[in-house]
């Protein structure tokens, strides 16, 4: 379905019955060309669920691809800067393909475990 102005149109329908745009006004396409702007994409995935006050006694989102994540500052400090249960089961992660997400995002400084996103200036 397209709109007034001819762009395609995400439609869903609820379990009322309802129907609606779901990412029209929710989602947007920016193109990271920056170390920085690949820094903040980063810390935004991997410390979202701080942001909105999830459970913030982790130290780390088991349920994203943090635990994989080997550049958090404090790997500087130990080679393992959070606990691992002993069960857990990492999550498939792909490596990154491009030198901005792969390397250079480091630029634009160290992601702290502890980080907060707020929203991003891009």
């Amino acid at each position: 379905m397209r709109d007034a102005s001819g762009k395609q149109r995400v439609i869903a329908a609820s379990r009322r019955g309802r129907r609606g745009a779901v990412f029209v006004g929710r989602y947007h396409v920016v193109a990271i060309t920056s170390p920085w702007q690949a820094r903040n994409a980063l810390r935004y995935v991997l410390n979202n669920y701080r942001h909105h006050d999830e459970d913030t006694s982790w130290t780390v989102d088991f349920y994203s691809s943090g635990p994989s994540f080997r550049g958090w500052a404090e790997y500087r400090q130990s080679s393992q800067p959070f606990p691992i249960v002993p069960t857990y089961l990492p999550l498939p992660v792909k490596p990154a393909r491009t030198w901005l997400l792969a390397e250079g995002w480091r630029k634009g400084g160290p992601i702290s475990l502890h980080d907060v996103p707020g929203h991003p200036r891009w």
